[in-house]
Formats: C-alpha cells, structure tokens, sequence
C-alpha cells in the first residue's frame, strides 16, 4: 500500500523553518526578523509572502507594522541624552530606552515586562508597540534583546510549534502520543479526486503511535470519520442504550401505574405494587381474560399489536449492538495485549502487524454494524469475510504468544526459535495481505456483491 506520509523530528522541523526563512530573506533583501515577521503573518506560506511582498510592498509593511526606516535604537533619533518613558513616565538616559519600527520610545523595564506578559498569554507573534494607537511591529530581535531569559526559551519554543501549527503551506500535525515531539507531514493521494473510495488518512509515528490525520482520533481503517463520530458518541451514552433498549425489549407497562414490569417465570396472571392485577398478554384486567385463554383474540390486544413489533426490533436492535460492540472492544484489548510484546526485538515487524490487523479488525466491527439492514447479500458477504479475518488473526495471535512464552521461559533451544521467528513472520505477512484486500473490499462497498446481484437477475 503507497504511503502517503513521513515523520519529521524535531531537528527535520527546524531546519525546514530555517530554510523558509533564509529563503525569503535572500529573495526579498530583507532581514531574518523581517522574514519571520512576514512568515509569520502569512502562516509559513513563502509563495505568498514574496508574492504580496512583490505587488504591494508599502501595503505588506503597513499590514505587518514596518516602516521604511531601520529600528530606532538606543534613543539615537534623539537630541537629547535623557527621555522619558511613555508607559511609567519616568526619566531615563538614551541607552535605557527602546524603541521598535516606530518613535514611541519606553524604558527597558517596562518593555521587559511588556513583551513577558504577551508571551505568557500566547499572544508574541504578532506583538505591536506597547502605545496604543500604533500598529509598528516588535520582531524576533527586540524580543531576544527584552525578554526574561525564562521567557526567551518559551518565546522559541513557541516560534517553533507554530511551524507546524500555524503552516498553511505544509499540511503538518503533531503526533499525538505522550511525551512524542514528532510531527507528522500528509499528501493526499493523486488519484483521490478521480475515486470514489474512502481516502485513508491513517498515518504511524516513529513512536508506532497509530492515529487519523484528518480527525485526530485513532486510526481506525477501514471506516471513515464520520461513522467514527457516530460511533463514538453512541458508546459515550451506552448506558442509556442498553438501558432503554434492555427495557423496551423485556418488559411491559402496567395499564394503571405505567411502570415498567419485567415477566421472568410463572403464568400470564401479573399483580402490580399499585394493586391491579392484569393479563400480561393483552394487558386487560384479570377478571375479564380467563385466565388468558382467549385473550389473543380480543380487539384490544390486536390494538397493541403495534407494541409487541417495537419490543421486537428493540431486542433485536439491542442483540445487534451488544454484538458489534463487544467485538470492537475484545479486539482492543486483544490489540493492547499485543503491543506489549514490541520489546522483543526479533519479532517486531511480525507483531507490528498483527497489532494493525487488529485495529483493522477491530474497526471493521463499527463498519458491520452501519451497513444498511436491507442489503442482506452485502452484510451475508461481510460476515463471512470478517469471519475468516477473525479466525485467521485469533491463530496467528494465538502462535505468536505460545512461542514468546517459550522464549521467555527459555524451555526452546536457539534453532528452535529460529524457526518459530521464520514461522512467525510469514504466517503475519499472509495475514496483512488477506486484511489488507479486505480494506480494499471494505474501501469500495463491497462492489463484488453489487456486481453478482445484478448477475443473477
């Protein structure tokens, strides 16, 4: 299967951000604070950077807050060897004033504090001079000059998230994996505009963390993300359903009360705690029904009718997403028990996919579970194929983990567990290969049964 993502590390992501900037500043003759200034305001994006900078250039200063004149340092525009600071309005020589691409002039300790508390609120990207009524911008080299040296670290820690986050021109995400520093780079496929088939955004981390690009939640081939959406919200309120469900599918109203009676024995005579007494099958007092003999042929029961069809496909509804569900979760755990095994390092890439076979059979149970009821040769189809997937991965599973015990026991001798590991990492290999066309046969509908229907007719 093409791949079609890489991993950068941390050092990969510094150097392309270096690399836009140098580019940038080389081609427009600017200075690497303006580049970043520029950079950052157009999200990373060094086509259109240079591009506005190119048709407009007054209007990209006037947006990004730069003036034609250099910085005024040190107070030098000055005559006077002493000014007073616009925010504490206190006297100080030149060489403790600063200002950016503007003549607003403060003192040191009051940028110092200026620019500290803009980046503890997240807010140093786009940082304009402390007057309020100008737009003049405060660029990387003011805030390496003003900035606490605790507040330098977090200042380049965050130019350096915002890379990844803020890049228009890359498509980028972070690995979501505890303590993982990695990002992580998607293409969209070339022919995913031309197919009709689901596009797969899954994407692996150098940490073998597993998720979905495009929603952020775990990989979950072969269903897309919005049936992942579904889905997690309805076993977010499981409780509710299989309550309700349970409910509906087991037990009848009292005629009086309405409360909820479940029948688990005896005959149809129930007797509720507000007294009544009633035929559990047509739900008439007692003293009319002998006995419940020849309730089924009143009118009334042929009324309710309509109820016993809801307890019906309430039980039937409830039985299908207790099945599906608990195949879901059994192929979690199931997953997880196999992730524990990736320290051994002989047989990696063969426990590697069983843990993707896993997770694709795991989600293949979410996929069996909204296919449209109604198309009984396609869920026929389904469950058989999903079957062979399942006892062919329980085997595979099953082999991997007696031979590991072995090992780890040390009742096996070298030559044998050469075998086992050759074994092993064949048995995986045919396994990826059959979950791997099943993703494919999953991907497109289950085209193949569309096509044998309209055969046969």
């Amino acid at each position: 299967m093409e791949q079609h993502f890489y991993v950068l590390s941390e050092s990969d992501i510094k150097r392309l951000q270096d690399a836009d900037i140098n580019h940038l500043s080389s081609i427009l003759f600017v200075s690497r604070p303006v580049a970043c200034l520029l950079l950052s305001h157009y999200n990373w994006n060094v086509t259109q950077a240079s591009e506005s900078w190119f048709d407009n250039q007054q209007k990209v200063r006037n947006a990004i807050g730069l003036s034609n004149e250099t910085h005024i340092e040190l107070g030098l525009a000055y005559s006077s060897h002493t000014l007073i600071c616009g925010i504490c309005l206190e006297i100080f020589s030149s060489e403790a004033i600063r200002s950016s691409w503007c003549r607003h002039s403060f003192c040191i300790n009051c940028w110092n504090q200026y620019v500290d508390t803009h980046i503890d609120d997240h807010n140093c990207f786009k940082l304009k001079c402390p007057e309020p009524s100008c737009n003049a911008a405060v660029d990387e080299d003011m805030i390496q000059q003003l900035a606490s040296e605790s507040r330098k670290i977090k200042y380049d820690q965050f130019f350096f998230r915002s890379y990844v986050e803020n890049n228009n021109n890359m498509k980028l995400k972070w690995c979501p994996a505890p303590d993982c520093c990695n990002a992580i780079s998607y293409e969209l496929p070339y022919h995913h505009g031309s197919s009709s088939s689901r596009i797969n955004y899954d994407v692996t981390c150098l940490c073998y963390h597993s998720f979905c690009w495009n929603c952020g939640e775990e990989a979950h081939t072969p269903v897309d993300c919005e049936i992942v959406a579904k889905w997690m919200k309805k076993t977010s309120s499981e409780f509710k359903i299989t309550t309700n469900g349970w409910i509906i599918a087991n037990t009848k109203r009292c005629p009086k009360c309405k409360t909820p009676i479940e029948k688990n024995n005896g005959c149809n005579h129930m007797s509720c705690k507000c007294g009544i007494q009633f035929c559990w099958l047509c739900l008439r007092d007692f003293s009319n029904c002998r006995d419940g003999v020849n309730c089924a042929q009143v009118q009334e029961f042929q009324e309710l009718f309509g109820d016993e069809m809801q307890r019906n496909h309430a039980k039937n509804h409830l039985d299908r997403y207790t099945y599906y569900h608990q195949g879901w979760a059994n192929n979690e755990i199931s997953r997880k028990k196999s992730g524990t095994n990736f320290g051994n390092f002989m047989v990696k890439d063969a426990l590697k996919h069983i843990v993707e076979c896993r997770r694709i059979l795991r989600w293949s149970y979410v996929y069996g579970y909204y296919l449209p009821e109604d198309e009984n040769a396609k869920i026929e189809f389904f469950d058989h194929i999903q079957s062979i997937a399942q006892v062919v991965l329980d085997r595979l599973h099953h082999f991997a983990e007696n031979g590991l015990r072995k090992q780890l026991l040390h009742n096996g001798s070298e030559e044998e567990f050469c075998d086992f590991r050759t074994k092993l990492t064949t048995r995986a290999r045919v396994a990826k290969s059959y979950f791997m066309n099943l993703v494919k046969e999953l991907d497109n509908g289950l085209e193949v049964v569309c096509v044998k229907n309209y055969a046969a007719v």
